[in-house]
């Protein structure tokens, strides 16, 4: 399921508690994206790098863009992640000119958020003992692969881990994980796969999930702000 916001953050909340202890339970190990996001965003020219990708002149004008830019630039570490994820809104960058400023409330988002983030599952897949950063068709979605990639490719953590497919970003529309995913189930190409193949036995190293956790600070629209993505690796 997809979704462009969260209608019920504390029944999210609810519900991550509840799949993270039963990882956790089974012997789990689970890590928090944010702080892996931290830990590798301490990079300032790294930092730099990416909001230049992601806040461009197209998204909303070259003056706008430039104050979006300095100001996820001068947020501290955990400042600059949370709003990669949490998005960014014209309020928060102050007063703006423009036809994107005019066109849109305060309360507008410059930088998107990633609801979805939530529950990531199908932005990335473990494959033997590398990775796999899979295209995101909708737009909600794209940050993601980006955000794991930093992660995938640049934390110590996962040094030396391969990455099959995506380590490089760019557009590969029509060829996008939701979109194969789409003409696979509408086709109807999910009947020819056996029972045994639809329910595989869980292996001794199981791909890595990345989900959220969520603190309600007020309304749903500024809750999302509050999420801290986390990474839930699980091995045996």
């Amino acid at each position: 399921m997809l979704f462009d916001e969260l209608v019920w953050v504390e029944k999210a909340r609810e519900e991550h508690e509840t799949f993270s202890a039963t990882i956790s339970g089974s012997g789990a190990q689970v890590l928090y994206l944010a702080t892996l996001l931290e830990e590798v965003l301490t990079d300032r020219e790294l930092a730099v790098e990416f909001v230049d990708a992601h806040v461009t002149d197209d998204l909303c004008g070259r003056r706008l863009a430039e104050r979006v830019r300095r100001f996820l630039i001068e947020l501290p570490v955990p400042g600059l992640v949370r709003h990669l994820i949490g998005g960014v809104t014209l309020e928060e960058v102050g007063e703006a000119e423009g036809l994107f400023a005019a066109l849109h409330g305060p309360d507008d988002f410059i930088l998107t958020p990633l609801p979805n983030a939530v529950f990531m599952r199908d932005s990335s897949v473990w494959v033997g003992d590398g990775v796999i950063l899979n295209p995101m068709n909708r737009p909600v979605r794209q940050r993601e692969t980006d955000l794991l990639r930093l992660i995938y490719g640049l934390h110590p953590r996962f040094a030396g881990t391969p990455i099959w497919f995506g380590d490089q970003p760019g557009e590969h529309y029509p060829a996008s994980v939701e979109v194969a995913t789409s003409w696979w189930w509408a086709s109807g190409a999910w009947r020819s796969v056996s029972p045994r193949e639809q329910l595989p036995p869980v292996p001794r190293r199981w791909p890595h999930v990345c989900s959220s956790k969520t603190w309600s600070i007020g309304s749903w629209r500024w809750s999302f702000r509050t999420h801290a993505a986390r990474c839930i690796s699980t091995r045996w």
